[in-house]
């Protein structure tokens, strides 16, 4: 049962209550579409030009017209030769490759749950992320497929197999209802209140938070380079907003991090908007080695993962005056700018959060509804170890 309206304060939507902050804006009305299906629907028709993703270290990428083809392929593959069903769960093991996306549309789309993981885990980190979620099929890059324990079924994304998965000419899927409170991503914690925790969001918290972005879009060229990880919810929800919108979605591949790395990726793809951690806007901002490139096109870079200070962010925009800093506070790209007053994306005034605030979206309700996993019963949204 949701919070008596009482109990919301008028001004911040606080319900003491219930601990949680609800929005104080109207819930978008949804079609009953799975997030997959919702994204697809979002995607432009005809599709766009430019490409879909890109894999800035292996010089690759792949078109919106190939990624749709490569997402039912693996639908199909997944459902008649590996039985995958609704509330399996398919954990991913590997750097920010241009294939996870294709491997989560693909496994959304059949009800299954997705589960990534960050590569540099060590075996024992592994091993305890795959009993919480009981995965029924990995998907994981040869450089880590050796963490993962023996017994599990295994695919690596960089084999001749994966490659036939995704590029053979399939049926279409079977279709699969699928209930907007099922669950869609098992996501894990730092570990730094303990053992790590396995988060569980469904699809209806997904397909809300685009919901509440498309009404807020602007239709312009797109390009965001998402450093993140995509093991994390920031980059995992950036990266699908993003396709839903037609924008290009540029991902470091197997490169590793600097400065030039980066400015070289976003002088080549004209990259828009840079979806980076407070480490990478304090080494652009410090150094030579940011000079010397053509960075005219970036227009905002979208902070989070950690909070970012007023000292960095003015060392930056000396360096870089005409680039907005934005901090999401909620869903990505609900971004609050850092830089006097600017907007990132067109948010109306009451709606932008105060000091100590989240984002609108931020402070909705999980649903009280709960949900089967292999693992057993559970809330949505709540915690599993």
């Amino acid at each position: 049962m949701g919070p008596s309206p009482s109990c919301i304060d008028p001004k911040s939507g606080f319900c003491r209550e219930k601990g949680t902050f609800y929005s104080l804006r109207p819930t978008p009305n949804l079609l009953p579409l799975d997030l997959a299906s919702y994204i697809f629907s979002l995607i432009p028709n005809p599709p766009p030009s430019s490409p879909a993703l890109v894999d800035v270290s292996a010089k690759s990428h792949i078109s919106y017209g190939d990624l749709r083809s490569m997402v039912s392929s693996l639908s199909f593959s997944l459902q008649s030769e590996f039985a995958i069903q609704k509330g399996d769960v398919v954990f991913i093991l590997s750097p920010s490759s241009i294939y996870i996306p294709i491997i989560s549309l693909s496994s959304l789309s059949l009800g299954a749950i997705v589960s990534p993981s960050n590569p540099i885990n060590t075996k024992s980190e592994i091993e305890h992320q795959i009993q919480i979620s009981k995965p029924a099929l990995i998907f994981a890059h040869s450089s880590v497929a050796h963490k993962i324990p023996a017994q599990n079924r295994v695919i690596s994304i960089d084999s001749l197999e994966f490659r036939r998965l995704i590029e053979s000419p399939r049926s279409s899927p079977g279709r699969v209802t699928i209930d907007p409170d099922d669950p869609a991503t098992v996501l894990y914690s730092s570990g730094t209140t303990g053992r790590v925790k396995g988060v569980v969001l469904t699809q209806r918290n997904y397909t809300k938070m685009l919901a509440e972005l498309w009404s807020l879009r602007i239709e312009k060229r797109t390009c965001s380079f998402i450093t993140v990880p995509l093991f994390h919810v920031y980059g995992f929800a950036f990266c699908l907003k993003a396709l839903a919108f037609g924008e290009t979605v540029v991902l470091t591949g197997e490169g590793r991090f600097e400065v030039r790395f980066v400015c070289r990726a976003v002088e080549e793809w004209r990259v828009t908007n840079l979806v980076a951690v407070p480490l990478v806007l304090a080494a652009m901002s410090t150094g030579e080695e940011a000079e010397g490139f053509d960075l005219s096109s970036l227009e905002a870079v979208i902070i989070g993962g950690a909070p970012l200070g007023k000292e960095m962010i003015a060392r930056f925009k000396r360096r870089f005056p005409w680039v907005i800093v934005a901090q999401p506070r909620g869903p990505p790209n609900r971004a609050v700018p850092e830089n006097g007053g600017h907007e990132l994306q067109n948010v109306p005034p009451e709606d932008r959060p105060g000091p100590g605030q989240h984002g609108p979206t931020a402070r909705q309700p999980c649903p009280d509804r709960s949900c089967t996993l292999p693992f057993g019963p559970v809330q949505a949204s709540s915690i599993v170890t």
